[in-house]
Formats: C-alpha cells, sequence, structure tokens
C-alpha cells in the first residue's frame, strides 16, 4: 500500500521504507504510529500557520496510516483485535473531524490518545498476539511517502 506519491530519491522516504520493511510487526506498529503522530503535529503547526491545504495533506497521510492499519487487522484474533478495531475507528474519525473543525485543540486531544496507545505498545511483549500482524502473505509491501 502506498502512502501518496513516492519520491524514490528522498533518503529520509528510502530509509523509513527500508527501516519498516525490516521491522518485526511490534517495531512496525511503533512506526506506524509515530507517523499517525508525526502528521497530527503537522496538522495542527498548519492550523496555526492557516495553511488548509498543509492541514489537509497532514491528516490525509495520517488517515493513509491507519488506513493500512485497518486494511491489516484481523479480528478473528479475539476480544482484543476487536478493541483494537475500534481505537483505529476512533483515531480515523478524530482525524476527519480535525479537518471538518480545523481544529488545533483537536489535535492536541489526538496527540495524547495517540501517545497513550504508543505507550501501550511499546509496553507490550514483541511476542503478544495483540500487535496487528505483518501484511498477508501475497500482499503489497508497505509503503510510505515521502516526508512533507
Amino acid at each position: 500500500m502506498s502512502y501518496g506519491p513516492a519520491t524514490p530519491n528522498n533518503s529520509a522516504h528510502a530509509y523509513l521504507q527500508r527501516q519498516l520493511e525490516q521491522a518485526s510487526a511490534h517495531q512496525a506498529m511503533l512506526l506506524l504510529l509515530d507517523g499517525i503522530l508525526k502528521f497530527t503535529l503537522q496538522a495542527k503547526d498548519a492550523i496555526a500557520r492557516r495553511d488548509v491545504q498543509g492541514r489537509y495533506n497532514a491528516t490525509q497521510r495520517a488517515r493513509d496510516i491507519v488506513g493500512f492499519l485497518i486494511s491489516q487487522h484481523d479480528e478473528t484474533k479475539g476480544e482484543a483485535a476487536v478493541r483494537l478495531l475500534k481505537i483505529y475507528g476512533g483515531l480515523m474519525r478524530q482525524l476527519i473531524r480535525i479537518d471538518f473543525e480545523n481544529s488545533a485543540s483537536l489535535c492536541d486531544a489526538l496527540v495524547t490518545n495517540l501517545r497513550n496507545l504508543r505507550q501501550g505498545f511499546a509496553t507490550l511483549q514483541p511476542s503478544s498476539n495483540v500487535v496487528a500482524a505483518p501484511p498477508a502473505e501475497g500482499a503489497a509491501p508497505i509503503k510510505l511517502a515521502a516526508s512533507a
């Protein structure tokens, strides 16, 4: 899955792409959460600058990551997996709301939620079944777009 137009000449993009491809499922989850957090902070910065397009681009990138997490999720893994899917849905709703309301305070609330979620995942043992599984066999590799 691709998160926007890729720019192969961007060394930072290439580094992140390699890092994500080589990561365990646990590490990949942390990297993806970090990406959502980064783009949410970029959206907040764009709101402060009254840059509507910048805010939209940042929230779109964050929504792409959440969409990827949703698409790779397996609800059949039990109650914790079902709850995790609900969390992903909540993140998506918060990102959409940020766009509709153009609100820095909504960004702050989402940043708090993301930091709590990331902290929770960071404390899990890497072998935990709660962490999203890597893409299914034959699925397209994870692709990141270059940072804005």
